[in-house]
Order: structure tokens, then C-alpha cells, then sequence
């Protein structure tokens, strides 16, 4: 498992377009104390493949956090929440207390088995012809 933390300025595109190509799982965390910035959209972010992303919304125990608002803001940027009728895990954690780290390592390690027991496309045959034409 291979972390890379790349900023959510919309400068870094590029960079977090490359790192997606050689990506598995996104994790993307988001804190629930503040309000989102402007992000490029998830199809710039990931240009030539779809990628699973589960959320792992931190700061969860502190007061000002805001769990509603920011499941309200990942929906606006097209990461539409599991528990809103989407296709994104959205759990809830804190780093501080620990809180949600147990479920996000059993979400990414599902993530890991369902995308392992995926069949490969199909392949072509390459070769030459024994027959003689």
C-alpha cells in the first residue's frame, strides 16, 4: 500500500492525473471542519481510468465539524456519498482518537480483494500461422 499526498490546489492537475494512472484505490481525505476549495472534477483528476475513491472524512470529533456539509460538498464536486444513494464509501474518522481507522483498513483491504478477483480483459492471439496459404 502506497501513499501519496498531493495538494487539492487546481495547479497540481497534472500531477494528480499522473498519479492516478498508476493508481489502484484513492483514498481521499476530507476534513469535516471546513469547507471544501474549488477541485478539478473527478474525470480530470483520473483522465484515462476509472478508479474506485472511498472518502475518509476526518476531524469527526471536533466540535465545529459539520458531517452533513461536507457530504453535501463531496456530492457537488460528483462524489456522490453510498449512504445518499451513490457509489463512494464516506467514512467517518478521526486521527486524533482513532475512530473509523479499523473500517477504512477493511474497506481498502475489500477494495483490494474485489479488484484482485476481477478477470483480466481478454487477450488477442499474437503469433504467426503454421498453414502454408
Amino acid at each position: 500500500m502506497v501513499f501519496l499526498d498531493t495538494p487539492g490546489h487546481e495547479a497540481f492537475t497534472a500531477m494528480r492525473a499522473r498519479g492516478a494512472n498508476m493508481t489502484d484505490v484513492v483514498v481521499l481525505v476530507v476534513a469535516a471542519t471546513t469547507a471544501s476549495c474549488p477541485r478539478p472534477s473527478r474525470r480530470s483528476a483520473t483522465p484515462s481510468r476509472k478508479v474506485p475513491i472511498v472518502v475518509a472524512l476526518n476531524k469527526i470529533d471536533v466540535p465545529n465539524a459539520n458531517v452533513q456539509k461536507a457530504l453535501g460538498q463531496l456530492a457537488e464536486q460528483g462524489l456522490q456519498p453510498r449512504e445518499w444513494g451513490g457509489n463512494v464509501e464516506v467514512l467517518r474518522t478521526s486521527a486524533q482518537t482513532g475512530e473509523g481507522i479499523d473500517t477504512l483498513v477493511e474497506t481498502l483491504s475489500l477494495e483490494a480483494e474485489i479488484l484482485t478477483s476481477r478477470p483480466s480483459p481478454p487477450l488477442r492471439p499474437a503469433g504467426t500461422s503454421s498453414r502454408r496459404r
